[in-house]
């Protein structure tokens, strides 16, 4: 089965199967997925062809790169992003140097492209939307994502946390 997802985010070919174990799901069949935007440049490429673990209960961990439903307001589809922060958290933004603040602490980010892009996240109107110096907890069951490629993702900069309940699958490295 091989089928385009909404959102312009990923191209997934293959199935993933699930099977049923004292009536919950479980972990079997990994999954391919093409990456289609540069959001996750200079870690995941354009065209590049990533594997995922399909998770049934995701307990998040920072830094796991992950394929989520997208919000609801995004339309149908799926996202890839790397988780940043996850429940009981706060995310700020910026250093002086443009790092993100986790938990007050400037984050390191080797992966990141251009960590000046951390506080820009703008909409067609040109406004701003990530308002930096503003902290943002992160609620119990809920993680906060964001693209390597700050400059060319838009993320929970923009949506705010998303549920740990809509991750689907853990890329592996």
């Amino acid at each position: 089965m091989r089928g385009a997802l909404a959102g312009g985010v990923l191209l997934c070919t293959g199935v993933a199967l699930l099977t049923a174990s004292c009536g919950m799901a479980s972990e079997v069949v990994p999954h391919r997925f093409s990456v289609t935007t540069d959001g996750m440049a200079p870690t995941l490429r354009k065209g590049q062809v990533v594997t995922g673990r399909s998770v049934s209960h995701y307990r998040p961990h920072r830094g796991d790169i992950v394929v989520f439903t997208l919000p609801s307001w995004e339309g149908d589809g799926v996202g890839i992003k790397r988780v940043i922060a996850i429940s009981g958290d706060t995310v700020e933004c910026c250093a002086s140097d443009g790092l993100l603040l986790l938990n007050g602490r400037a984050l390191t980010e080797p992966y990141v492209r251009d960590r000046s892009q951390n506080s820009e996240l703008w909409n067609s109107n040109s406004r701003v939307l990530w308002e930096p110096t503003r902290r943002r907890a992160v609620p119990t069951g809920s993680i906060w994502v964001a693209g390597d490629n700050r400059g060319g993702s838009v993320d929970s900069r923009l949506w705010g946390p998303i549920p740990a309940s809509s991750v689907h699958y853990v890329v592996r490295r």
